[in-house]
């Protein structure tokens, strides 16, 4: 997704073709997400290979939580494109992550789950561990008037401002 950049919806038809579909937001509108997000590095490390198989070969038996989360798309993609709070949203991630961690026990620990309360304790409405689970990066829906006391929690924690790139990533040379 980084290559393509912006915000998109991703519509998996079958495994070998999948659309992305990019959301209507304004710039205003990106802006007011930004300010928003929260991004903390947990300082875990894993091979997210290993959990993506687990949870690949864990799909037919977790088939209505893969529809719960399908489900979920429309509505987030709903939030993002109207003027509506952003609450709604936090509290999307924060229902997504919950699913997310039920596909397979190694998507989350008791370090992550840990990190993830207190994001909660300071003011985070919702949230989700990124990638396959396991480690990386925490990311945190908050009113910008939180992102003070979140980053006082997450201190001695790597923390990276969010910036939505439309264009997506850019390959330069250098001569």
């Amino acid at each position: 997704m980084a290559a393509v950049g912006g915000t998109n919806v991703l519509e998996f038809r079958t495994e070998e073709d999948i659309r992305v579909h990019r959301l209507p937001i304004s710039p205003r509108r990106k802006q007011e997400l930004e300010a928003h997000l929260f991004l903390v590095f947990t300082g875990i490390k894993r091979r997210a290979q290993e959990i993506e198989a687990r949870k690949v070969k864990g799909f037919r038996q977790n088939l209505g939580l893969l529809h719960r989360l399908r489900e979920m798309v429309p509505h987030g993609a709903e939030i993002l494109s109207s003027e509506r709070s952003l609450e709604g949203f936090g509290r999307l991630l924060h229902e997504a992550w919950a699913a997310k961690k039920a596909l397979e026990a190694g998507v989350s620990s008791d370090e992550i789950d840990r990190l993830y309360a207190m994001g909660l304790e300071a003011g985070a409405w919702g949230g989700k561990l990124l990638g396959a689970g396991g480690g990386g990066f925490l990311l945190f829906c908050a009113p910008p008037d939180v992102h003070a006391r979140l980053a006082a929690t997450f201190r001695g924690h790597h923390q990276i401002s969010v910036k939505i790139d439309a264009p997506g990533v850019e390959v330069v040379f250098a001569q």
